[in-house]
């Protein structure tokens, strides 16, 4: 009887000792499991791959591009009130139809609209035959939403009251090359006034400068006819007194 029952004991010692070693194996292997579907820092896992948190990432994502335009704003402006020999500014603004162009006090202007789809490079041309004006055009420009901004001096010829506009053509060439679509700018009406005191003070200068030309002159003039004078009566005088007359000698 001692002998069966130590014989059972140790078949259930070693039963438990299989059942240990079975329990630890599996364990083993499904840690190891466990860890090959981790997530790596990167954001992959150790196997290679994305998983779908990393590929929805915004920073994988392609960059946002700006809206495109569907007309430019076009302001022409010009100085209000000008004087006679005195040189004015026209400036010509293309951009966004959302972005505020600021012009200086003492101007006026106006508002158009063309559209962007035409172009994105202007050659512009100012019309204004009653002033002289520098340059006479701006061969080619590339047109930036923000603001693209050109200037012309105008000095008028006359006084009175003009217009004057901007003949504006748009390409697709960055040379302004090739077939074109004209555009006119909103044409403005300016006001050239004529200070008459200071057209009277510039009239007066320029005649006192022919006067005191002249006076110069007349008194050069005079003055060689007063040597002459006095040059012939001392040979006069010197003649009666010695009887010596320098044409015979």
């Amino acid at each position: 009887m001692k002998k069966k029952a130590l014989t059972t004991n140790l078949f259930g010692f070693q039963n438990l000792i299989i059942a240990i070693i079975v329990i630890s194996l599996y364990s083993c292997s499904s840690g190891n499991t466990d860890r090959k579907l981790e997530p790596t820092k990167s954001g992959g896992n150790l196997s290679g791959g994305i998983d779908k948190k990393t590929f929805n990432d915004s920073s994988l994502a392609s960059p946002v591009l700006p809206p495109k335009l569907d007309d430019y704003k076009v302001i022409l402006a010009v100085d209000e009130n000008l004087k006679m020999n005195e040189t004015g500014e026209l400036r010509v603004w293309i951009g966004a139809k959302d972005v505020n162009a600021k012009f200086p006090k003492g101007v006026v202007q106006d508002v158009t609209t063309i559209p962007a789809s035409i172009g994105q490079y202007a050659k512009i041309t100012p019309y204004a035959p009653d002033f002289e004006v520098a340059p006479s055009e701006i061969k080619c420009i590339r047109i930036d939403p923000s603001g693209s901004d050109v200037r012309f001096s105008l000095k008028p010829k006359k006084s009175g009251t003009f217009k004057v506009s901007a003949n504006i053509e748009l390409y697709n060439s960055v040379d302004c090359t090739g077939t074109f679509v004209p555009k006119t700018a909103a044409t403005l009406s300016v006001i050239v006034k004529v200070d008459k005191k200071q057209l009277l003070v510039s009239k007066l200068q320029e005649m006192g400068t022919i006067v005191w030309n002249n006076f110069i002159s007349f008194w050069s003039a005079l003055i060689a006819l007063i040597f002459a004078v006095l040059l012939f009566l001392i040979r006069r005088k010197l003649k009666r007194k010695t009887g010596f007359d320098d044409k015979k000698s």
